[in-house]
């Protein structure tokens, strides 16, 4: 690994981390949170938490910077693939949480930033390094896919 590639690691690792931290902070009941802060910290290596969100969110890059909330709110293509680690029920929580009055217009607008921060890493380390093994994808044709479920093209 090269100490290019090992400083995007570190930065998405640390921003990550950031990232639920202010969830915790934002959502102090949730434990989900809290679990996944200690698999992204101390279980699962980051190799795998970068190669997991790019081939999960690259493909869906055009609904972000859209910021259509209902392809992560009423889809199960993300959550399906994440209810094995964290569990159905915490998944479920995080939906109602999101359409709920707890989190407001200015709350969503963070969050919604923090995914474009990640997409830039993830589209820069993907442009420069390509796909993180055991994560392959052939983003061309999975966005295609994701534009036909999210957008009926």
């Amino acid at each position: 690994m090269s100490k290019n590639e090992l400083t995007y690691l570190i930065h998405f690792k640390t921003q990550m981390l950031k990232f639920l931290d202010e969830l915790i902070q934002l959502f102090p009941t949730e434990p989900s949170f809290i679990i996944i802060r200690i698999f992204v910290n101390d279980k699962i290596p980051v190799k795998d938490v970068i190669g997991r969100f790019m081939k999960e969110c690259l493909p869906v890059s055009r609904a972000l910077k859209e910021r259509k909330d209902d392809f992560f709110v009423y889809s199960d293509f993300i959550y399906e693939k994440y209810a094995q680690d964290v569990g159905d029920e915490e998944i479920k929580n995080f939906r109602i949480l999101w359409e709920s009055d707890i989190l407001d217009e200015e709350n969503k607008d963070v969050i919604w930033r923090w995914l474009d921060m990640f997409m830039l890493i993830s589209h820069k380390y993907h442009s420069t390094f390509g796909c993180v093994e055991d994560w392959e994808f052939d983003l061309e044709e999975d966005t295609k896919k994701m534009n036909k479920i999210i957008y009926n093209e």
